[in-house]
């Protein structure tokens, strides 16, 4: 009698938090299956070509662009764009006029549905992602720092980067003297 009523007892007060368990349970299925989502443009594989030397001529040639969720609605129709190494572009249009659209195609977060991209006379598609990647800073509308130190936000997603690096692309950014006032960089 005294076990049973210390289960009933010890019941009663998990029972209100079976709801939250299950909650929880049903969220990290969902977390996992994007975890384990696999993305159309691969980054980890080691295929592709690995330029000598990237100069940053980039060309885009009557390329179009539709989201999967959204077929219906070109995002670019027939944009042809050409950058030269040493000039300053400017993307500049309403908000969905297709800006970063046209940046994610240059990272290769999605390939265009027509036409093509081209890095210094090779097509993108051609190119090593994760080199591609690497070659290209990105600055988003939405600064983001992530948690730790100065240093550490620079040196975010690169490998073997020293000090001296990291100096060095502050210094380029017109950001070092600014970081220098923190103690903790």
């Amino acid at each position: 009698m005294l076990v049973l009523l210390s289960s009933s007892v010890q019941f009663g007060i998990y029972l209100p938090h079976i709801e939250g368990i299950s909650t929880a349970a049903g969220s990290a299925e969902t977390i996992f299956e994007i975890i384990d989502t696999r993305p159309h443009i691969d980054s980890r594989p080691e295929d592709g070509v690995k330029l000598q030397q990237f100069a940053g001529n980039i060309q885009f040639e009557r390329v179009d662009f539709v989201y999967e969720s959204r077929p219906q609605i070109k995002v670019l129709d027939q944009v042809s764009l050409k950058t030269e190494v040493g000039k300053t572009i400017a993307l500049v249009g309403p908000s969905g006029s297709g800006k970063s659209t046209i940046c994610h195609l240059l990272l290769r977060l999605y390939d265009c549905t027509a036409g093509r991209v081209t890095v210094d006379g090779h097509d993108i598609k051609d190119v090593n992602v994760k080199w591609l990647r690497q070659q290209i800073g990105v600055v988003s509308q939405e600064p983001v720092l992530f948690d730790g130190s100065i240093s550490d936000n620079i040196r975010l997603g690169s490998e073997g980067v020293t000090q001296a690096d990291i100096e060095e692309a502050a210094k380029m950014a017109n950001a070092h003297n600014f970081i220098r006032r923190f103690r903790d960089v």
